[in-house]
């Protein structure tokens, strides 16, 4: 056999090899390495090299921690899921699902969620330290943007009932009104506005714009 592989000082994963420690009980070598949780193993040569083993046992713990910790938060002692959670999934759906009742007025009107919360965890953390309560509903500051920690409060029922779709403030020429106060001041019909809007995807210049086709009888 030839020489063996010298790898004093080489990482992989977070095990940095010292020096060869022997062989196992199959006759293949063992190298003594460091771990960066300080930590020191003999690891066997074809595990290192082959990718098999990258840390002392503490990557796994890790992993398996987070994934309890995750599990914990979607799933209460009584295997239901709590309000928070449930909040965060359903607005993941109406964003990204096609198939979610509400994703034409959300996910297909462009409204996106934050690569900040599409883990669970950060929005968890965000809501908690906002004012989170079981009393209070998600909410978007500006309806016309997407959901992110900039552009969302926690607000009551009756508050965020005002700023529902077919309510919801627009801001045009540099005015900002509800729907209903647009219909009354361009002239024109609050349920063609929300169609234009919810419906066809028209842009609001294009939805304020387009004189009504008038139908002859």
């Amino acid at each position: 056999m030839g020489k063996h592989l010298d790898l004093r000082g080489k990482t992989f994963g977070r095990l940095t090899c010292i020096e060869i420690s022997g062989k196992d009980n199959q006759g293949r070598t063992k190298w003594l390495c460091e771990c960066e949780c300080g930590n020191k193993k003999e690891i066997v040569l074809s595990s290192l090299t082959g990718g098999k083993t990258k840390s002392c046992g503490c990557l796994h713990k890790e992993i398996r921690k987070k994934i309890s910790t995750t599990h914990s938060l979607s799933v209460d002692e009584n295997g239901k899921t709590p309000r928070l959670y449930g909040i965060w999934r359903n607005m993941k759906q109406r964003c990204n699902n096609p198939k979610a009742s509400k994703y034409k007025i959300y996910g297909g009107r462009g409204i996106k969620v934050c690569d900040e919360w599409v883990n669970y965890m950060p929005f968890h953390e965000w809501a908690m330290s906002n004012g989170y309560s079981k009393e209070l509903t998600l909410d978007r500051s500006d309806g016309e943007k997407g959901y992110s920690p900039f552009n969302c409060t926690w607000q009551t029922f009756s508050v965020q009932n005002l700023n529902k779709n077919n309510n919801h403030f627009i801001t045009f020429l540099g005015e900002r009104k509800t729907l209903h106060e647009w219909s009354q001041e361009i002239g024109m019909k609050y349920s063609t506005l929300k169609c234009r809007l919810d419906d066809y995807g028209w842009t609001i210049e294009k939805a304020f714009n387009t004189p009504v086709r008038m139908i002859k009888k």
